[in-house]
């Protein structure tokens, strides 16, 4: 900051003696007292706010690593269900005595689905 010593002090109070008319002093001092006053609540209000607006920076920070933490634990969550599903799936369907529940074979061509699907809508229309 802003470090005046004696002499500096000493040399403006001079200066201002030799500028500066007597009957002038009181008022001019007047002037600089109210300067200094607002100028030091000036500094506070700001100091105030932007100690403010870090406090609020770091409850958002520490919002966010909350939410993070609750996702990834979410994540983690998710991972082990689908662990265990898949484990259980498995085990129900080797277990099975129904054939109609062990997939065997390829995966049918899209054009085998479609007649497929043709044939029951054409049977369906039939119906009606």
């Amino acid at each position: 900051m802003l470090s005046i010593g004696t002499y500096e002090i000493i040399l403006i109070a001079l200066l201002v003696l030799i500028f500066v008319k007597p009957e002038d002093l009181p008022d001019l001092l007047e002037k600089l007292g109210g300067f200094y006053s607002k100028a030091k609540s000036h500094i506070v209000n700001i100091r105030s706010e932007i100690s403010g607006s870090i406090e609020d920076i770091k409850d958002a920070k520490l919002e966010i690593e909350r939410e993070m933490k609750e996702s990834f634990d979410f994540e983690k969550e998710l991972e082990n269900i689908s662990k265990e599903f898949k484990q259980s799936s498995k085990s129900n369907f080797s277990k099975s005595k129904d054939p109609s529940l062990k997939i065997e074979g390829e995966i049918p061509d899209e054009k085998e689905v479609q007649k497929e699907l043709d044939l029951i809508m054409g049977e369906d229309s039939d119906e009606k």
